[in-house]
């Protein structure tokens, strides 16, 4: 085995995704709490038995007040800003954070608590509205949605960035945390062994999210939900 098939094998997952309606946004939110029952069935790729070995790093927040705080959130910028977002703003980002098959010997809660950490520094002044750990899945990740809109601006751009900024936040990343847990770098073109196993540990946020980095973003309309 080559040593980049090896790098690939012990690699961390940095997925940024972005969401521009309140449809998708509660649909991620309420994917993530696993609250869609179609879901969970016996195709799923989720084990509903370990669903609850799952765990939330921030205060759990139901569904319907997470939206209501986003529409409130909305409404106040739009007051200060004196115009209205537009019909295909981004409101949120999802960033997913997933460790490798490979690397069981990992205390995945702090892992995903330095994570959470680097995230909210990373992408301030967005607010992490929900960081929500998988543990009924092929391998442990996290997802967190982080809240694009403040009361005076939109900062879903600079969040988001291009592969040119993306690529400078996955060597941030290594350096502050991945490092540190004996994870490598990803490179960034994959052998084709290695897409399919990564394709298959992003497939959650692919379900729920417009816009992964990785992939083309799609315009989706802004709608109450």
């Amino acid at each position: 085995m080559n040593n980049t098939s090896t790098n690939n094998q012990t690699a961390f997952l940095l997925n940024i995704g972005t969401i521009n309606t309140l449809k998708r946004l509660r649909s991620a939110f309420m994917h993530n709490k696993r609250e869609i029952q179609k879901e969970l069935g016996a195709r799923s790729h989720i084990d509903a038995q370990k669903i609850p070995l799952n765990y939330s790093l921030v205060e759990v927040v139901s569904t319907d007040d997470l939206i209501q705080k986003v529409n409130d959130r909305i409404a106040t910028y739009e007051d200060n800003a004196n115009r209205s977002m537009r019909h295909d703003g981004v409101i949120a980002i999802e960033v997913l954070f997933s460790l490798p098959v490979s690397k069981n010997n990992i205390n995945s809660h702090d892992y995903f608590e330095d994570c959470l950490i680097w995230g909210r520094d990373m992408f301030f002044p967005a607010e992490a509205l929900t960081a929500d750990v998988h543990m009924d899945e092929a391998t442990p990740h996290m997802h967190v949605i982080f809240l694009c809109v403040t009361p005076t601006k939109l900062v879903a751009s600079k969040d988001k960035g291009d592969m040119r900024k993306y690529r400078e936040r996955k060597e941030d990343f290594f350096h502050k945390v991945a490092q540190k847990y004996g994870l490598a770098l990803p490179p960034d073109k994959l052998l084709k062994a290695d897409r399919v196993r990564l394709a298959k540990q992003v497939i959650s946020q692919v379900e729920t999210s417009a816009d992964p980095m990785t992939c083309p973003s799609s315009n989706g309309l802004r709608q109450v939900g």
